[in-house]
């Protein structure tokens, strides 16, 4: 697929396609005290369209608010359609008034976030979903200013987040694979 990132495991994408997944999400929100009071913010992906809907399908649950920053590409068993992209689905989903929440910045993804990894159509293709559905294109090369963006977007005008829910791989929300512990 022109948006695919890298390889993927299979299993992991299709372990999060259990309904329980999403039952396990919101039970963990509710051990955590998160109601609708609170807002959390959401780092997601394509890589893994079932694990954002659980999150979405929690979050809708317990009636509260996120403040999502997401990336159009993905690795492979993801959203590598280019025609619809984990950008285009969400944005689907919260026109027919399923979720509530829906991003508000995203990235292209991949390699730091810029689709290092992508060709230039690829590149293209996510940006054009990301501008089609009017969500802000995230697309900062210096690791520092790119951290700043995303921190500045989750909390502005907010008094507090109360959680943050990764749902991803990606660099700048988990660090890069030699920082990893």
């Amino acid at each position: 697929s022109l948006i695919q990132t890298t390889s993927g495991s299979l299993i992991s994408k299709q372990s999060v396609l259990n309904p329980d997944f999403a039952a396990m999400i919101t039970e963990m929100l509710i051990e955590l005290d998160i109601d609708s009071e609170d807002t959390v913010s959401v780092a997601y992906t394509g890589s893994y369209p079932g694990a954002n809907l659980a999150v979405l399908s929690a979050l809708e649950t317990l009636d509260v608010s996120a403040v999502i920053i997401s990336s159009c590409g993905s690795s492979e068993y993801g959203a590598t359609h280019p025609d619809f992209t984990w950008i285009d689905m969400e944005k689907h989903l919260s026109l027919d008034r399923v979720f509530s929440n829906t991003s508000t910045l995203a990235s292209i993804g991949g390699g730091f976030d810029l689709g290092t990894q992508l060709g230039t159509l690829g590149k293209k293709v996510c940006e054009s979903s990301i501008y089609n559905h009017k969500i802000e294109l995230l697309n900062i090369e210096n690791s520092h200013e790119n951290i700043q963006k995303r921190m500045n977007h989750y909390v502005d005008g907010r008094d507090v987040i109360s959680l943050f829910i990764n749902v991803r791989g990606g660099v700048y929300s988990s660090g890069d694979s030699l920082q990893r512990s």
